[in-house]
C-alpha cells in the first residue's frame, strides 16, 4: 500500500520545465521593478536629495527671475489673476526647473507673475521718445526661481550651473519648455512677490 501512495506522490512531482523557468524570472523581474519604484516614490522628487546634499556645504538660498516674453494666452491657457499673479495649467508653483540642455536641477519654482507684452510703435511722443502699446493677446510671464547655492565667492551656482543676471536660460519643467533671460538674482527675501523689486 505504501509503495503506491509512494509512486503517486512521485508522479505529483513535476520536474521544471523552460516555461516554468521563464514565467519564475519574469515575476522575479516584475517584483524587483515594482519594489525599485516603490523606493523611488518614497525617496522624493530628485531636486529635493539634489538640494539636500547641497545644503550641507553650501551658501544661501538665492533667487531669480526668468523673463519669457510674447506668451501667448490663448495658446499657454494663460489667466491674468490680481496683484498680476498668472496661471497656467503646464507651469506651476512648486514645479522644478531643470537647466534644458544638462538636464541639472537648478531650482524650483516660488511665483508666476505675467506684465503685458508691449511692442513699439512707429509714433514718437511731444519729447521725442518712441511708443509701445500694448500687443493684445500676450503677456511676458516673470518666474521666480528659488535654489540653494553651491558656488563659491558668491557666484551663483546650482547643481555646476551658473545663474547669472541678463544670460538667456533654456530651461523645462514637468510640463513646460521655456527660453528667457534672467532679469534679476539675489538673496531670497521673505516675501516672494518682493523677489524682483
Amino acid at each position: 500500500m505504501k509503495s503506491e501512495e509512494n509512486a503517486n506522490v512521485k508522479q505529483n512531482r513535476r520536474k521544471l520545465n523552460a516555461i516554468d523557468i521563464v514565467i519564475i524570472v519574469i515575476a522575479i523581474c516584475g517584483i524587483l521593478a515594482v519594489v525599485f519604484f516603490a523606493l523611488m516614490m518614497l525617496r522624493g522628487d530628485p531636486e529635493e536629495s539634489s538640494q539636500g546634499t547641497k545644503k550641507e556645504n553650501a551658501g544661501e538660498t538665492f533667487e531669480y527671475i526668468i523673463k519669457l516674453p510674447k506668451l501667448n494666452t490663448e495658446l499657454y491657457s494663460i489667466t491674468k489673476g490680481a496683484d498680476n499673479v498668472a496661471g497656467c495649467p503646464s507651469l506651476q508653483v512648486g514645479d522644478a526647473v531643470y537647466e534644458r540642455e544638462s538636464g541639472k536641477y537648478i531650482g524650483k519654482i516660488t511665483s508666476i507673475l505675467y506684465e503685458e507684452h508691449v511692442e513699439p510703435t512707429n509714433k514718437y511722443d511731444a519729447s521725442g521718445r518712441l511708443i509701445y502699446a500694448n500687443y493684445v493677446g500676450y503677456v511676458d510671464l516673470l518666474i521666480t526661481v528659488e535654489a540653494a547655492s553651491n558656488g563659491k565667492d558668491g557666484a551663483l551656482a546650482i547643481n555646476g550651473y551658473n545663474v547669472r543676471a541678463g544670460a538667456e536660460l533654456s530651461f523645462r519643467t514637468y510640463g513646460f519648455y521655456g527660453d528667457g533671460k534672467i532679469t534679476y538674482v539675489g538673496e531670497k527675501t521673505s516675501n516672494n512677490e518682493e523677489g524682483g523689486e
